[in-house]
């Protein structure tokens, strides 16, 4: 349970949620696409009607291994999965179809950080504005620490701003966890 999360699904509701019961695992027909949110290089994120709105970010599994991704997308997830923190994006759900790996996530409606800054005076925060965003941002960031995870791709484009006012981190492909390094390696 995520006490912090705008809604709390269980899977049991996903399926069926757009008004009909569906038989099987959930799938991409569970979910009314409403338009895209963002691009990355191995996929997409979408904003989808399910149950409420929610982000589904879809990965499709040729780009990944053509471009050496998939133990970057593997730990994203475990991440998400693992995680419980009110200023990091909830990761509810995934499943997979043979294309594509499909992320069912909080969906942020103040969209990312980077483009609320774009729209502000000067591009800058007022000082005690950015105070707030800062220790929030620093909360996620003690508490992937804690966890054992270093999040190397902090930008303001990986922070996406919640209904409630308060920020969440997003996008964890780049993040990497020393203690499960099976080869030694930095990462890819």
């Amino acid at each position: 349970r995520r006490p912090h999360a705008s809604s709390p699904i269980r899977l049991a509701t996903i399926s069926g949620s757009l008004g009909s019961p569906t038989a099987g695992p959930v799938g991409p027909r569970d979910f009314r696409t409403l338009k895209l949110l963002g691009k990355g290089d191995v996929g997409r994120v979408y904003l989808v009607q399910g149950q409420g709105l929610y982000a589904l970010k879809v990965l499709s599994k040729a780009e990944m291994q053509k471009r050496n991704k998939v133990k970057r997308v593997l730990a994203e997830q475990a991440i998400l999965l693992a995680s419980n923190h009110p200023f990091i994006v909830p990761l509810y759900h995934t499943f997979q179809t043979r294309d594509y790996l499909y992320l069912y996530m909080e969906y942020c409606a103040g969209g990312e950080f980077f483009r609320a800054l774009q729209n502000l005076p000067g591009r800058c925060l007022p000082e005690s504005d950015a105070r707030f965003y800062a220790a929030e941002v620093v909360a996620a960031l003690e508490y992937l620490h804690l966890m054992g995870n270093i999040y190397r791709d902090q930008k303001p484009e990986n922070i996406h701003l919640h209904e409630s006012g308060h920020v969440m981190l997003s996008d964890f492909a780049m993040s990497q966890n020393p203690q499960e390094q099976q080869d030694g390696s930095p990462g890819e």
